[in-house]
């Protein structure tokens, strides 16, 4: 399968719009509490901001490739099998990292999946992989729970 770069833009453009009008609409309001503060101090503003510029950016990609559509020379962007298998995989990954964080603490999930991840795009070097899989999360977790003083699962 194959598509023209003008129509990959506009429909990625109208994926990132009805994105950012979920979050501001739906998700947003359902998973960041409300707290009367001032607007700029707000758990919900910075996840505000970001949704907005999401909107934003996807109406002018959709405009971007809207304009290109007549254009002589556009890319031609295929989809593979592989490429596609990949993608799933990936999300099947992280779908169910996600489910066992509910069960395993944060270090020993996450050192796993990233191994895993790591392993299924191709590092089968385990000088490369171990520690990288086992540094970065350790990194993120230091990083989270003493410098930020957040909980992390």
């Amino acid at each position: 399968m194959s598509i023209q770069e003008s129509k990959a833009e506009k429909m990625l453009g109208i994926f990132f719009v009805v994105l950012g009008i979920l979050l501001v609409v739906a998700i947003i309001p359902w998973q960041i509490a409300a707290v009367e503060t001032e607007w700029y101090n707000a758990p919900r503003f910075f996840p505000y901001v970001i949704s907005g510029l999401m909107i934003l950016l996807g109406v002018l990609l959709s405009w971007s490739g809207a304009k290109k559509k007549n254009m002589e020379g556009q890319e031609t962007y295929s989809i593979s099998k592989n490429g596609l298998m990949s993608v799933v995989v990936t999300l099947l990954l992280i779908c169910i990292y996600v489910g066992a964080l509910h069960f395993i603490p944060y270090l020993p999930c996450t050192i796993v999946a990233l191994g895993a991840l790591m392993w299924f795009f191709g590092q089968r070097d385990l000088r490369k992989l171990i520690p990288i899989a086992v540094i970065l999360p350790v990194i993120v977790y230091f990083g989270f729970t003493e410098l930020l003083k957040l909980r992390l699962p």
